[in-house]
């Protein structure tokens, strides 16, 4: 079945890399708003259109979802300051700063590594990201951390406060089964999108 294919994947899971965790929830937010990509292979991948943009999933088709990231990480963001001065630049982008609210804040950690984390989640949250419908399409992101790096993380905290969802410790894999399995039911009661699974 579908639950033991997933929990043989998460089975399987290594924590190793260093997460670029800004980069990767900008190129999500990118897929979210129909944006060509600005990290993925647009030629080599199959959800990019002739004109080289993502193909969203929101719109017309998709007027009575709800949409959703659920924000897996086994590190703290590093190697990550490349949407720093991107990310503000955004329509009307209000970060979660209010001190600060024309630039990302320092809700990170990682110092100017993932400082853009909870104000790309709050953008996704707070904006129509897809303005061909007469709907409101916007994205509620969940995080989790796996492991004890990233246990109680306040950047995947913020992250998940700023995206109008909650944020998940797992220590291993049958507590992130458990964490899942508690996020979908959740949220599994409504229609839901979502994000195609990637690897940072």
């Amino acid at each position: 079945t579908a639950r033991e294919d997933i929990k043989a994947l998460v089975d399987d899971l290594v924590a190793d890399g260093s997460p670029p965790l800004s980069e990767t929830l900008f190129e999500v937010y990118r897929y979210w708003a129909g944006e060509a990509p600005r990290y993925a292979n647009s030629a080599s991948s199959t959800r990019v259109d002739g004109t080289g943009n993502f193909i969203s999933p929101l719109g017309e088709e998709n007027v009575s979802a709800k949409n959703y990231n659920v924000y897996l990480t086994d590190g703290e963001p590093t190697s990550d300051t490349d949407v720093n001065d991107v990310v503000p630049d955004l329509t009307d982008f209000v970060g979660t700063d209010l001190a600060t609210p024309d630039q990302c804040s320092d809700n990170s950690t990682g110092g100017d590594n993932g400082k853009c984390l909870d104000d790309i989640a709050k953008y996704m949250f707070s904006k129509d990201l897809v303005s061909s419908s007469d709907f409101v399409d916007y994205v509620t992101t969940y995080t989790v951390g796996f492991g004890d790096e990233v246990r109680g993380s306040t950047t995947l905290a913020a992250a998940a406060e700023a995206g109008g969802g909650r944020a998940y410790d797992a220590g291993d894999t049958a507590s992130l089964s458990n964490v899942f399995e508690t996020i979908i039911r959740e949220i599994i009661s409504q229609d839901t999108s979502f994000t195609a699974p990637a690897v940072s």
